[in-house]
């Protein structure tokens, strides 16, 4: 963000009230969504290297299970805040727009438990 829209947002309050919109907190939420999703497909990647020893894959694997967890949170939030029907409408937008590989291996896929 350029100085000059920080310093307009500072002394402006229809900027700040524009910036605080219902809709711009959903597209911030869902912004965090699709970094977590590509974080997962990242792990996921790496997870199913087959350069890995098992000491490293653990680690990654707990990893992977954490950002899963941190993923179901963020649409828990969402569903909260914007209800339900939202959180589900962008988690299939980012699930659709981010998509795992074809050819992963299923036990690299963790899901939250």
């Amino acid at each position: 963000m350029s100085t000059a829209i920080l310093e307009m947002s500072t002394f402006d309050p229809v900027i700040r009230f524009i910036e605080n919109t219902p809709e711009a907190r959903l597209a911030a939420e869902v912004e965090e969504l699709v970094s977590l999703r590509s974080f997962i497909i990242l792990k996921t990647r790496w997870e199913a290297s087959e350069y890995l020893n098992k000491v490293h894959r653990a680690e990654l694997c707990d990893e992977l299970q954490e950002v899963h967890r941190l993923y179901a949170q963020k649409l828990d939030a969402i569903a909260m805040d914007f209800g339900v029907a939202r959180a589900l409408e962008a988690s299939k937008d980012v699930e659709r727009l981010i998509a795992v590989p074809e050819g992963t291996p299923a036990e690299c896929m963790h899901e939250p438990s």
